[in-house]
């Protein structure tokens, strides 16, 4: 927009950083910012725009990128003998199993306990997410403001989602094979999921199987696509759906979880609506970490939403790259970007001797 005002508009940028040139349909060039007052980066950054993403594979495996992140879950086969290397971290994507307390039977905590224990998420995260997940132990980021990532917390064990089962007052009353409420009907579960997500759909596949050796009857409503999925989810045509969350990096989960948000499964619950809005109301740090570990109780005590785990992004780098082996966040995967460099192998044509040769430009 302050292009098209004039055509005379120079940007300058901020901080340690100011471009040196733009063109919008292929790449971005930043240098050193002359006017910056901390320490001025010695490298310059080119963020190039590609056509399509899978063209970023062949150009860091010849060095002619330097870095890229990727967040398709089956990324390894995509790189595999080729010359780069991968960093995962932590994204803010959550997996999940959704529990609609819009139904009665829902509402029974023991209920939505028993069906915890009735899924292997261990197993499923190198099945279904090709190992490019983490356990977790409530819907928060893992290790959120310092707080401690307990990990799975309802580990999968059919005895004791049978015995669960029983807790919550479900067993075969009228022998028939199934397991019964107090009037003697069948608990019956549908399970809402997306088909067109691979993932997803192996995530209710196993529920299914497991739900079926203890004997609850159970039934997978497949979405054909997103739309349909958030359609259904909408209008309450479930009772248990396996989907995903992605929270903003300032965590407040009011719009998923408060009374008064109205969050699609219909949680109601004063104590986390308090919490949840002190924790936005401007309270210090040390404050508000309080607030998490409490808040992460409850959540793991009443698992509105179970996690299956949390998903990871993966930062593709060349061999050629260095300076930030561990430093990627999923809201910043610049951080440290003012150490990268990159170091190549070249051959002197003089004599034929190998040396090695520092670059300062990073190409993105």
């Amino acid at each position: 927009a302050a292009k098209v005002t004039s055509s005379k508009f120079v940007p300058i940028g901020s901080g340690p950083y100011a471009i040196k040139s733009y063109n919008e349909i292929s790449d971005l060039t930043l240098a050193a910012n002359e006017y910056y007052h901390g320490t001025k980066p010695e490298n310059t950054l080119v963020f190039t725009i590609l056509p399509e993403k899978e063209d970023i594979i062949p150009l860091l495996d010849v060095s002619n990128m330097s870095m890229g992140v990727i967040e398709e879950l089956s990324r390894d086969t995509l790189v595999a003998d080729k010359n780069i290397l991968t960093h995962n971290f932590v994204s803010n994507e959550v997996e999940v199993i959704g529990f609609n307390f819009g139904k009665e039977n829902m509402q029974n905590k023991k209920l939505r306990k028993a069906i915890a224990y009735s899924l292997d998420n261990e197993a499923l995260l190198e099945t279904a997410y090709y190992k490019n997940a983490i356990l977790c132990d409530s819907i928060f980021y893992p290790g959120y403001l310092g707080t401690e990532n307990k990990g799975e917390q309802y580990k999968f064990d059919l005895d004791k989602a049978k015995e669960t089962f029983i807790s919550a007052n479900y067993i075969d009353r009228n022998e028939d094979g199934y397991l019964d409420n107090a009037d003697e009907k069948n608990l019956e579960l549908t399970i809402l999921v997306n088909s067109q997500d691979l993932s997803r759909s192996l995530v209710a596949k196993a529920l299914k199987e497991n739900l079926d050796k203890l004997n609850v009857y159970s039934t997978i409503v497949y979405a054909e696509g997103a739309e349909e999925f958030s359609y259904k989810l909408a209008t309450g045509s479930y009772d248990i759906f396996i989907g995903g969350l992605k929270i903003n990096e300032k965590y407040d989960l009011r719009n998923i979880l408060h009374t008064d948000y109205g969050n699609v499964i219909k949680y109601s619950n004063p104590k986390a609506d308090n919490i949840m809005n002190r924790m936005k109301s401007g309270v210090s740090l040390e404050k508000q970490k309080e607030l998490v570990t409490e808040f992460k109780n409850i959540l793991i005590d009443e698992i509105p939403y179970y996690p299956i785990g949390y998903k990871t992004y993966g930062a593709l780098v060349s061999e050629a790259f260095c300076g930030n082996e561990k430093g990627y966040m999923f809201n910043n995967f610049y951080k440290n970007c003012t150490d990268w460099y990159c170091k190549y192998i070249v051959q002197k044509t003089e004599n034929n001797e190998s040396v090695e040769v520092v670059d300062s430009l990073e190409t993105l």
